[in-house]
């Protein structure tokens, strides 16, 4: 299987918002209401890296960091991802890229964090396996306060 990171585009967002993993689908709407589509628009748009994985040319996952303020940039980027049910195919060799990745958003941000639904699980074993620190406790977050885990990486 030929794996890909490439440049974001719009492009890609139709296939991945038409096959998005239903935990993916869920943590979205539990935290910010919105559809898969308008989701990727607005991170595509915000995200000051923006990528999208591909599997043998297919949309597998779109994944950047955002600005948690426009005020004060390069101190903490909110990372993302938004996976297909095809990204399970290729999840070890997605794995061994997406640490590059990471790193490559240390360089733009003194820290990344963000919050991970406590039952989107495959995201959070990915999140764990890329060294990210989990607070001990979820806290209720969205307009269903729905139970999340902040997670967080600092620049060393």
């Amino acid at each position: 299987m030929r794996i890909e990171i490439v440049k974001a585009k719009e492009e890609h967002i139709p296939y991945i918002a038409n096959n998005i993993r239903e935990s993916d689908k869920q943590e979205i709407w539990d935290m910010v209401l919105l559809k898969p589509t308008e989701a990727l628009r607005k991170s595509l748009e915000m995200s000051l890296l923006c990528c999208t994985g591909l599997a043998n040319g297919i949309p597998v996952c779109m994944f950047g960091v955002a600005d948690t303020s426009r005020l004060f940039k390069g101190e903490v980027g909110r990372p993302w991802l938004i996976g297909t049910k095809d990204i399970d195919r290729c999840a070890t060799a997605f794995l061994r890229r997406s640490k590059g990745m990471v790193k490559q958003m240390l360089n733009s941000y003194n820290k990344l964090e963000n919050y991970v639904e406590e039952t989107n699980t495959r995201s959070i074993e990915w999140l764990t396996w890329m060294g990210f620190q989990f607070d001990e406790k979820p806290e209720p977050m969205g307009l269903f306060k729905k139970p999340f885990y902040r997670f967080w990486m600092e620049a060393a």
